[in-house]
């Protein structure tokens, strides 16, 4: 039973010390509000500046918007000053060295975001609570949401790098009445939300003071620097990797066989492609006549090399389908392509490539030498004249002639039958000689034909080994960079 009594005390004296403090805290809100203007600087010296420190703790980067440069973020806003009406002794409200009250009941300074772009639904400041220290150290945290102006540099785009400022200074206030500092050299990214397209690297602030042409004096401003990089891997897959692979396509046609009829409409639709392809990035870049983009030098360098390529193609046709009546190839070109002296390392380079005109071309010069060797040979004999032979007389044949009558030569009797047939004999002669002088001459033109043929194709070897080491040395270009253009970063 005592105990009982003892258990009804102690609860009984907890509620009354409960009901007294929450008393205290209400009469210590009330002693303070009481008279309170909250249009007044918190002050007792009107000449004295309210002196506001500032902090921010970047919480997430929603958007980044290039083409409209403008970047919406989410921020920890800090406020930090004292106000000289809130205080109070906390021996007389039983040591309560802290309250929270309400911040529309108290002075807030007029902190506004500079390059702030006004957007429904942003850029609200919520209504939250202040602390309030016995001292008057008063600290204002709330969170906010804006879109803010920032100048996107995408020169080296997409391995750029952005200072996004964001500048906060009082609107109405000149230095003299409130003096805005940074708390620290640096914001706070302890609580940041990773980005998939951004990596922050660092939140650097940074105090300065401007003037401005309506008023002499100075309004001292806060600006944090979001510097931040952006991540290359996205762009380097769907971007750079098409661009390389239609390249190396492009360029395989000086390895396809002219006689194929695919070697210029292959070069043609790769850059088209590259045409459409550069016309998609260019869309979500900003539109600027500073400088040209990163990219769009790469884009333009690989839109060369092809058009060149293209181009090439078109002239190496035309010596591989050259005109009816060619002329052989000049005697220093076949020397520059080693048509002449086959050297290992021309074997090597060449693999074998122009193998088969290289055979058919000699076989024919080689048969054409040997077959206008002999039918000369053969011509000759048939057109050597024969010794007369004469018929022995019928005396001679008896041994009864005259001895004068055996001296003498007698013509052989030619009759018209055999004239006739001497000169078809003459008519075919002539017609085989010019059907072999044609044969020839035809043979001929096709030898020069594959000598030209034949240098299409060394030169379509050299130019893939020209192009390829051109397309190595672009392509090398786009390797990690690390800038930020000076105009962007901060000074710290």
């Amino acid at each position: 039973m005592h105990g009982r009594w003892l258990l009804c005390c102690a609860i009984l004296v907890a509620i009354l010390k409960g009901c007294c403090g929450l008393s205290l805290e209400a009469d210590l809100i009330t002693h303070l509000l009481n008279g309170y203007n909250r249009e007044a600087r918190p002050v007792e010296d009107a000449s004295q500046a309210v002196q506001v420190s500032l902090d921010m703790a970047l919480a997430q980067v929603i958007d980044v918007n290039d083409r409209e440069q403008l970047i919406t973020i989410n921020v920890w806003l800090r406020h930090y000053w004292y106000d000289e009406h809130l205080k109070w002794n906390s021996s007389d409200y039983g040591n309560i060295t802290s309250i929270r009250l309400t911040s529309t009941n108290i002075w807030l300074p007029d902190i506004v975001l500079y390059n702030n772009v006004f957007d429904e639904g942003f850029a609200q400041q919520p209504e939250v609570k202040a602390i309030v220290n016995s001292d008057g150290y008063v600290t204002y945290l709330y969170p906010f949401t804006f879109k803010a102006s920032c100048l996107i540099n995408v020169e080296f785009f997409p391995y750029d790098q952005q200072a996004c400022p964001l500048k906060f200074s009082s609107w109405a206030y000149d230095g003299f009445s409130l003096n805005v500092t940074n708390r620290g050299p640096n914001g706070d990214l302890s609580n940041f939300i990773r980005n998939e397209e951004w990596s922050i690297t660092e939140l650097r602030a940074i105090r300065s003071e401007a003037y401005y042409s309506c008023c002499p004096e100075p309004y001292p401003d806060v600006t944090f620097y979001i510097i931040m990089k952006r991540e290359s891997l996205y762009y380097l897959y769907y971007v750079v990797a098409p661009c390389i692979i239609i390249l190396i396509i492009s360029l395989l046609s000086f390895a396809m066989p002219p006689d194929s009829g695919e070697k210029l409409s292959l070069s043609t639709t790769m850059l088209l492609a590259l045409v459409v392809f550069m016309q998609i990035v260019a869309e979500n870049l900003p539109t600027t006549s500073r400088y040209i983009p990163f990219i769009g030098r790469y884009f333009g360098a690989i839109i060369a090399i092809v058009s060149l390529s293209s181009m090439l193609s078109i002239w190496i046709l035309s010596f591989h389908f050259t005109n009816p009546n060619p002329k052989p190839p000049p005697t220093w070109l076949k020397r520059l392509l080693r048509m002449e002296r086959r050297d290992e390392w021309a074997e090597w380079f060449f693999c074998g490539c122009c193998r088969a005109v290289q055979a058919r071309s000699g076989f024919k010069i080689r048969r054409l030498s040997e077959r206008s060797t002999s039918s000369d040979v053969n011509l000759k004999k048939q057109n050597r004249p024969k010794s007369n032979k004469v018929s022995p007389m019928p005396s001679q044949q008896n041994g009864n002639a005259f001895p004068h009558e055996r001296q003498t030569k007698v013509p052989p009797l030619v009759t018209n039958s055999d004239a006739a047939l001497l000169e078809k004999i003459d008519t075919i002669i002539t017609e085989i000689r010019d059907t072999r002088e044609e044969r020839e001459e035809k043979e001929r033109e096709e030898a020069i034909v594959n000598e030209w043929k034949e240098v299409a194709a060394r030169l379509d070897r050299c130019l893939l080994g020209v192009f390829f080491v051109v397309s190595v040395l672009v392509n090398a270009t786009m390797t990690y960079t690390n800038r930020v253009s000076s105009s962007q970063l901060p000074n710290p």
